[in-house]
């Protein structure tokens, strides 16, 4: 299971959350995602919630904050092989957050340019109008599609002025 591997290399934090968690609503781990990307958890916090999550209820959605967490830290190898896993593909593969935030960190481990380009192309795919997502893409292409990026640019900023 991929809390295990996880557990075992991430060093997390004693810190209490006064938000922590139940683990009982499918949900939480969106919570957790949210609030770190509020600023409203800490890095360490989310990864610990996140293993917690994972250990507790089973599901692999859990992955999400973890990996952000993760790549929070810089800790971009980790992070995409946790989002890398098979299982997790399944569980969350279906959601724009998942392959915008793969594309983050693919974006950040040399030799993944094609996996994060076609990681953001496929969140659009899912979530034609994510501003972020357009933005980020057109970061990533822009020395080599110019033109195609100046088109995303534009779309982000028409979506979110």
């Amino acid at each position: 299971m991929i809390a295990a591997v996880f557990m075992s290399s991430i060093a997390t934090t004693s810190d209490s959350n006064p938000q922590a968690s139940s683990y009982g609503d499918s949900d939480d781990w969106m919570r957790c995602f949210e609030q770190l990307g509020h600023g409203e958890l800490s890095p360490d916090q989310a990864i610990a919630q996140a293993n917690q999550g994972i250990l507790a209820t089973g599901l692999l959605n859990w992955t999400m904050p973890l990996a952000l967490g993760l790549w929070m830290k810089k800790n971009y190898v980790l992070a995409l092989e946790a989002l890398r896993q098979p299982d997790v593909e399944a569980a969350c593969g279906h959601m724009a957050y998942y392959h915008t935030l793969v594309g983050m960190v693919a974006r950040q481990v040399d030799g993944n340019h094609q996996l994060a380009c076609d990681a953001y192309e496929r969140a659009l795919d899912i979530e034609p109008n994510r501003h972020d997502t357009l933005y980020n893409l057109a970061n990533l292409i822009k020395d080599d599609r110019p033109e195609d990026a100046d088109i995303m640019y534009r779309r982000s900023l028409q979506i979110n002025p």
